[in-house]
C-alpha cells in the first residue's frame, strides 16, 4: 500500500474497544470541505442513464422477462438472458466497455408497527424471532430522512462484483466485517435510478435523483403502516409509474413478500425487485476504484463475536475458545477442500465439525475478494484501487472526496460516512488481551491472513492502538508485502511513537 497523503492522521480508537463499522465523519461541515458544484457535469453518463430508464435493461428485464400477455418470468433462462449488458463508457469510444447488471435479488427486512397482529397471520415459523440477548446490531445513523429508516439491506447484492452507483463516479469493493453494512447505507444515497417519465407527465414532484436510500424508505413506511397490504398498494404506484401491467407487478409483489414469514434481527424479510436493487459493474471503468478494509484481528474477532460468541448452534463459545476458532479458520483455509466432504470422523473432521461452508465464506481475507474466481473473465485492474481504512475513517473519506473532485472533475457535495455498529459497545481491553496470550493464535491470525497485512499496510501487532502503518488515502499494490524491508521500515518508524499506546 502506498500512501498518497504524507501527514499522519490522530490515533483512531483502538480495535479493542473500536465498534464493527467505521468512525462518523461528525458533521458535515468540520468533516468534508465546502465544494463548488461543477457547471458542466461530467456524471452520469448518458449512456447509464439510458439503461436504467422505464424500459432501459437494468429495469424491465432486471432479473425477469416481461411477455406480451404482461405475465412475468422469474426461471433461470430469464435470468440468465439478463443478468450483464455492456456499456460503453466514453461515447466516442464504443470499444471502451464495462459491463452492468442488478447482479442478485438484495434482501431487505423490514421493521412493522403493529407486529403482534401481523404474526397472528403468518405461518407458525414467524414467531421464532431470530434476536437474541446478545448486543447486535446497533444503529447510530439514521440515513438522509429525517424520520427513523426501518429498512436494513442485508448484504451485498454484486459481491465479488463491484457497487457502481448511478449518481457518483465511484465503484466500491464491499468486504464483510469492514464496515460492509454502513458502506452499504452510503452506497444507498448515492445509487438510485432515474425520475419516472409517465410520473413526470403526471406532474409528479418525484426528486430529480431518486436515490435507493428514499426508495427504500419509501417501501419500508408503507409496510411500516400496512404490513404487506401497504407494501402491494407501494408496488403498485411504483411499477404503474412504468407502465407495468397489473397482472405483472401483482406477481412481482408476490414474489417479493415471499419472505415475510422469516423475521431477521431487524425486521421482516423482503425481496426487493432487483432493478430497485445496487447497481454493478464489472471492473469499474471511468469511476474510482474503492475499498474499505479494516485490520484483520479485528475483522476475526468482530465475526467470531456476531457468530460464535454465546451461540448454542455453534456450543455456546465463550471468549476462552477464540484461539480454537481461530485454528479452525486457518485449517478450513488450509485444506482448501469442500467441508460437507470432510470425513467427520478424521481429526480435521473433527476440528471442523461447527465451522460452516458459511463460516469460511464469511472469513475470507480481503485480498480474496479482489481475486474471487468469478472475476476470472474480467479481473480487477488492482493497482487502481484506492484504500480507506476504517480506523481513519473521516480523514481518508475526506480525502477520497477531495480525489473525486480533482481527479474525475466530480465536486458535488458529500454526506457524512454513516456509522451502523454491530454491537453498542466494543471488546474490552483486558479481553482483547487475552485474545492474542496465546502465541498460536496470533501466529494462527498472521498466517491466514498474511496477504491482507501486507496488502493493506496493517501492523501484525494485535496489541497497537493505532494498527495502520501508513495513514491517508492510499494505493493498493497487489504485491507490496514482498518488500520485507519497506514493511520494517514503516514498523520501525512507528513502533516509538506508539510505544506508550500499547494496551
Amino acid at each position: 500500500l502506498s500512501s498518497s497523503s504524507s501527514s499522519s492522521s490522530s490515533s483512531s480508537s483502538s480495535s479493542s474497544s473500536s465498534s464493527t463499522s467505521s468512525s462518523s465523519a461528525t458533521g458535515r461541515a468540520s468533516a468534508l470541505p465546502a465544494r463548488t458544484k461543477s457547471s458542466t457535469p461530467r456524471w452520469p453518463p448518458r449512456s447509464l442513464l439510458a439503461m436504467l430508464a422505464n424500459v432501459g435493461p437494468l429495469t424491465r428485464n432486471a432479473g425477469y422477462q416481461i411477455d406480451e400477455n404482461g405475465l412475468v418470468d422469474f426461471g433461470e433462462a430469464a435470468r440468465a438472458l439478463t443478468n450483464w449488458f455492456p456499456l460503453a463508457i466514453d461515447e466516442e469510444d464504443p470499444n471502451n466497455l464495462d459491463f452492468y447488471s442488478k447482479a442478485n435479488d438484495c434482501l431487505m427486512e423490514f421493521e412493522g408497527a403493529n407486529d403482534a397482529d401481523f404474526l397472528g397471520k403468518q405461518q407458525p415459523q414467524a414467531q421464532a424471532h431470530s434476536s437474541s440477548a446478545r448486543d447486535r446490531p446497533h444503529d447510530d445513523h439514521e440515513g438522509n430522512s429525517r424520520r427513523k429508516r426501518r429498512w436494513f439491506a442485508v448484504g451485498s447484492n454484486c459481491r465479488p462484483f463491484l457497487h457502481c452507483p448511478l449518481w457518483a463516479p465511484l465503484s466500491i469493493a464491499v468486504i464483510d466485517r469492514a464496515a460492509s453494512m454502513s458502506v452499504l447505507l452510503w452506497v444507498a444515497s448515492l445509487d438510485g435510478r432515474p425520475r419516472r417519465e409517465i410520473a413526470a407527465r403526471k406532474g409528479g414532484s418525484g426528486n430529480y435523483r431518486p436515490t435507493l436510500h428514499r426508495i427504500w424508505d419509501s417501501a419500508s413506511e408503507a409496510f411500516y403502516r400496512n404490513h404487506s397490504d401497504g407494501l402491494m398498494r407501494w408496488i403498485r404506484r411504483e411499477f404503474g409509474a412504468m407502465g407495468v401491467p397489473a397482472a405483472a407487478w401483482k406477481q412481482i409483489g408476490k414474489h417479493m413478500a415471499a419472505g415475510l414469514h422469516h423475521r431477521g434481527d431487524r425486521g421482516w424479510r423482503v425481496h426487493m425487485p432487483r432493478y430497485l436493487c445496487s447497481t454493478c459493474c464489472s471492473i469499474g471503468k471511468g469511476r474510482m476504484k474503492v475499498i474499505f478494509v479494516r485490520s484483520p484481528f479485528s475483522r476475526l474477532v468482530s465475526y467470531f463475536r456476531m457468530n460464535w460468541l454465546g451461540n448454542p448452534r455453534k456450543g455456546d463459545y465463550t471468549w476462552d475458545h477464540f484461539g480454537h476458532f481461530a485454528e479452525m479458520t486457518l485449517r478450513a483455509w488450509e485444506l482448501g477442500v469442500k467441508l460437507p466432504d470432510l470425513d467427520p470422523e478424521s481429526e480435521n473432521g473433527r476440528l471442523l465439525a461447527n465451522f460452516t461452508p458459511e463460516d469460511r465464506y464469511h472469513t475470507k481475507a480481503m485480498s480474496e475478494w479482489l481475486k474471487d474466481p468469478m472475476l476470472k473473465e474480467n479481473p480487477l485492474p488492482l493497482k487502481s484501487f484506492r484504500v480507506l481504512h476504517v480506523e481513519h475513517m473521516p480523514q481518508e473519506y475526506a480525502e477520497m472526496v477531495e480525489a473525486l473532485c480533482t481527479d474525475f472533475g466530480f465536486c458535488e457535495d458529500f454526506e457524512p460516512f454513516p456509522r451502523v455498529n454491530s454491537f453498542q459497545r466494543g471488546v474490552p481491553r483486558d479481553i482483547w488481551a487475552s485474545l492474542w496470550s496465546d502465541p498460536k493464535t496470533l501466529t494462527a491470525v498472521q498466517t491466514r491472513y498474511k496477504t491482507d497485512f501486507d496488502w493493506f499496510g496493517y501492523s501484525r501487532d494485535p496489541f497497537l492502538e493505532d494498527p495502520v502503518l501508513i495513514p491517508g488515502l492510499g494505493w493498493l499494490q497487489a504485491g507490496w508485502g514482498s518488500n520485507t524491508t519497506i514493511i520494517r521500515r514503516y514498523e520501525r518508524e512507528n513502533a516509538r511513537k506508539r510505544t506508550k499506546k500499547r494496551l
